[in-house]
């Protein structure tokens, strides 16, 4: 058995157990001569498992500005989503009056909605007929120039009489460059004063001015003899006459006059 005072088979010292500060817990120091693991967290705060995982934040401990980021990017995809809708109604309508591929089902729809229209108010306007038979006509009707004469005047009968004048046909005559046949034929009306006045030339009379004058008419021109007006209905070589209506009123005249005598 070897003595203490051999230092070659000394055994090591069992290293001194020092208590700690806190709460007298023996703590073994490590050996100086080589770096010994981190230091233990401080009391009352254990250090965190390999294997556990963080606790995560609640969201009462999130900070204003990262809310406001996130409020910020909701409203600025909700106004990008605004936009793109925005844009494709543009694009539909534009492609509609252009007439582009959605063109047809465009005008299909409209049909379809301007059908159904029509249907139901055919079908309501029926039922009121139904209760009224004396309702006016639904049909579209032409409306034609109100007269309340017609007359058939032939070569050397008068047209009318005012309280100066007389304007009677004096002959019909048929153009060979007519492009239609309301054109190809025309009549030829001579006024005459009824009461000659004497005709004058410096002072001097030389003779009566009957105040003779030719006028031309086509059919569907229009004339006024005194209080009434008058329209050409029709005009014949053949028959050798003319044919003109009188007008109810003067607002029914169309177009202008081609003479007017009192």
């Amino acid at each position: 058995m070897r003595t203490n005072g051999d230092s070659g088979g000394r055994e090591p010292a069992a290293p001194s157990v020092v208590l700690g500060p806190d709460d007298g817990a023996a703590h073994t120091p490590a050996p100086a001569s080589r770096p010994g693991p981190s230091a233990p967290a401080r009391a009352g705060h254990a250090a965190p498992r390999a294997h556990e995982p963080l606790p995560a934040e609640s969201p009462a401990s999130l900070r204003p500005g990262v809310v406001a980021a996130w409020g910020l990017a909701a409203t600025a995809l909700a106004l990008g989503i605004l936009l793109c809708a925005l844009a494709l109604v543009a694009l539909a309508g534009a492609a509609s009056l252009a007439g582009g591929p959605w063109r047809p089902l465009g005008d299909q729809v409209s049909g379809a909605v301007a059908r159904t229209a029509q249907a139901a108010a055919a079908s309501g306007q029926a039922v009121r007929d139904a209760f009224d038979p004396s309702h006016p006509p639904r049909e579209a009707l032409r409306q034609d120039t109100e007269f309340d004469a017609l007359q058939i005047v032939a070569v050397g009968e008068p047209l009318g009489t005012t309280s100066e004048s007389q304007v009677a046909l004096a002959r019909i005559a048929k153009r060979a460059d007519a492009s239609d046949a309301a054109t190809a034929q025309y009549a030829v009306v001579r006024r005459t004063l009824l009461t000659p006045q004497a005709r004058r030339v410096l002072g001097v009379p030389l003779g009566e001015d009957n105040g003779e004058q030719e006028r031309y008419l086509y059919q569907g021109q229009s004339f006024r003899l005194g209080d009434h007006y008058y329209k050409v209905n029709w005009v014949s070589v053949d028959r050798q006459q003319m044919a003109i209506a009188r007008y109810r009123s003067a607002d029914g005249v169309i177009g202008s006059l081609v003479f007017e005598y009192n």
